[in-house]
Formats: structure tokens, C-alpha cells, sequence
């Protein structure tokens, strides 16, 4: 879920597995090296829900992270991230 984002902007999921950070627009990009990215918009009100579901046959014990950095032209460097989450397979 992603709240209180600047409405109406473009935002990108970037995800990783077995992560480390990099630096990345004046802040720390937390999924890298980026296996994946997914554009979306923060809507109207500023945010959504993803919904998701485990796809069978990931392995148990990996470690995926995943952030979400959007276009904010108030923000420094013209954007913000939300805080990087950390998720390990069941």
C-alpha cells in the first residue's frame, strides 16, 4: 500500500533479489541491483493498494526487497522514496 504520495504522479516499483542499496537521486535506492520495475500512478488521492499472492515455485528463504521512488517536483532532486521493505519467501 502506498499513502500520502503526491497525487497524480508517476511512481515506480523497483524490486531485488538478495538486495544491497545504492545511492540513487539524493537518497537510497534499497532493491539493487534492480531485477524488476513496474510503472504506476499515485491516483487521486495520493496512493494504492497492490494486491498479491505468492506465485508457486518461488524458493523458501529468498530475499526480495522492494521501494517505491515518485516524481515529486517539491522533493529534492524532483523525487521521493518510500522505505524500503525487506520480505523473505515462507
Amino acid at each position: 500500500t502506498l499513502s500520502r504520495a503526491r497525487p497524480n504522479s508517476n511512481a515506480f516499483l523497483f524490486l531485488a533479489i538478495n538486495p544491497t542499496t545504492t545511492p540513487f537521486l539524493g537518497g537510497t535506492l534499497v532493491p539493487f541491483p534492480i531485477i524488476s520495475s513496474f510503472a504506476l500512478n499515485s491516483g487521486p488521492v495520493g496512493g494504492f493498494t497492490l494486491p498479491f499472492v505468492w506465485p508457486t515455485g518461488v524458493p523458501s528463504g529468498l530475499s526480495i526487497a522492494l521501494q517505491i521512488w515518485i516524481q515529486d517536483p517539491n522533493a529534492f532532486l524532483g523525487s521521493a522514496a518510500t522505505n524500503g521493505l525487506s520480505m523473505l519467501t515462507p
